[in-house]
């Protein structure tokens, strides 16, 4: 499978990462059901790189899911089609999985090391894997006087085998497989 990406670089040294770090498929594992979780690119200062880390949906997101959760079952197929968060988490099989860490009140973790020394990673609206000029994210980079900047791969895709990458509810890693 191809995709596009983000590439964040540093505009005074050498340090880069991609969005590619983001690709393929992170579940949690917990008493034998799975939830596919949401994640974006994160900046960990354990990691000093960029990493995948995890995502939590708003509450006012989470308490539109936990409504309709008993009742809505969506299409299975079409479930990363859905527009509406709220109902994307609540056709999912596992939800109770969520619920789960989401009471467990814990901050986002890095899913490389388990770090929650991590900043989110927000790309400026209108930035978008076409973009070829860099823009600035507005962080700057740690140990360095650079500023993170963020450009869209133009029109060139990478082949990438898929991943699905288990975690437990802690957020530590637990398996990969490579499909």
């Amino acid at each position: 499978m191809s995709v596009p990406f983000l590439s964040i670089a540093c505009d005074t040294c050498s340090f880069s990462g991609s969005s590619l770090v983001t690709f393929g498929r992170f579940l949690w594992k917990y008493e034998g059901k799975t939830f596919d979780f949401n994640r974006q690119m994160g900046l960990c200062r354990c990691c000093q790189k960029i990493v995948s880390m995890e995502h939590f949906p708003e509450a006012e997101v989470m308490g539109r899911a936990r409504e309709i959760s008993a009742t809505y079952t969506g299409d299975p197929l079409f479930r990363y089609l859905e527009k509406d968060e709220a109902k994307y988490l609540a056709s999912q099989d596992g939800f109770d999985v969520l619920e789960k860490v989401l009471a467990l009140g814990r901050p986002p973790v890095c899913l490389d090391c388990g770090s929650t020394d991590i900043e989110p990673l927000k790309v400026p609206e209108g930035v978008g894997f076409k973009t070829d000029v860099p823009v600035d994210l507005g962080i700057g980079h740690p140990g360095c006087d650079g500023r993170l900047m963020v450009e869209g791969s133009g029109g060139m895709r990478i082949a990438l085998r898929p991943k699905t990458k288990v975690y437990d509810i802690y957020g530590q890693l637990l398996m990969t497989v490579t499909e």
